[in-house]
């Protein structure tokens, strides 16, 4: 009986160490430090390495193999599309950088070598939402929203590229008609071609404010003349030249607008040698 009695009271006494050490950390879960682990426990945060301002805060580097972050629409409002990506983009500015050790504190440890990331009070000028500063002062950047701004932004240089191929297509089509009409120009003149006619790509290609050409030409020739014509085949410069076998002009293409042209080598009004100038 005595032993039954012994036993009874022993489990209560363990039934009752339970219970008091479950309350112990349900109680004190809200702050408890180990020397071993050097994790805090602070009012459902935890932090290892160091007092916790966020529900997980670690003050070194970590590792997982996955990472989700919950999405659902059904938690989500006042839902907008963002705009103007592109630009607070290129506001941003990527860096690298090495952590300074000097200014570790006590727990936490900062990775070595060199690392790639921005600077999160020049990310606070562009995108302040993405900004968080704790207890201390200390400023952190959420990278994770930043890929809905990057996904924008290229959607919105993909719109940028496909204008741009439309109009270079249109620049094209302008081009090949312009060439017919030289071709076309050229066939409608008696004079026969001669053998000797000869035009260098311009320099430099695409023009800004000049560009030179040179030119060879039989030295027997006569009336030679460097023409220019837009997309439209419209003349818009000329100038005469002398019979030669290292000719070379220089045209003031900052007078013209940006585009695609024509140069040709002629003889009065007979195409004998030409090819594209493009001016930016």
């Amino acid at each position: 009986m005595k032993t039954t009695n012994r036993q009874s009271i022993l489990f209560l006494i363990i039934i009752f160490f339970f219970f008091l050490n479950t309350n112990i950390l349900s109680a004190q879960w809200r702050y408890q430090s180990s020397s071993i682990t050097n994790s805090i426990f602070r009012y459902g945060n935890v932090g290892i390495g160091g007092y916790p301002y966020y529900k997980l805060d670690v003050k070194g580097s970590f590792r997982c193999y996955s990472l989700s972050t919950t999405s659902d629409k059904r938690f989500k409002k006042d839902i907008k599309d963002i705009a103007s990506a592109l630009t607070m983009i290129n506001e941003l500015q990527g860096v690298t950088y090495m952590f300074d050790r000097s200014q570790q504190r006590e727990g936490e440890s900062f990775p070595e070598g060199l690392n790639i990331g921005l600077i999160a009070q020049d990310v606070k000028k562009v995108l302040p939402e993405l900004v968080f500063e704790d207890g201390q002062g200390i400023y952190s950047v959420n990278y994770i929203g930043i890929i809905p701004i990057l996904i924008e932004a290229t959607k919105e240089l993909n719109e940028q590229l496909l204008e741009k191929e439309a109009q270079l297509a249109e620049v094209e089509e302008r081009v090949r008609r312009l060439e017919e009409q030289i071709i076309a120009l050229g066939k409608t003149n008696t004079i026969e071609a001669t053998e000797g006619y000869f035009l260098e790509q311009n320099r430099p290609n695409p023009a800004e404010n000049s560009t030179k050409i040179q030119y060879r030409t039989p030295l027997e020739a006569k009336n030679i003349a460097l023409k220019v014509f837009n997309a439209n085949g419209t003349l818009i410069w000329q100038r005469i030249v002398h019979p030669s076998f290292e000719g070379e002009v220089d045209i003031p293409t900052n007078t013209f607008k940006a585009g695609v042209y024509i140069y040709a080598l002629t003889i009065g009004d007979r195409i004998m040698t030409s090819k594209k100038l493009i001016v930016k």
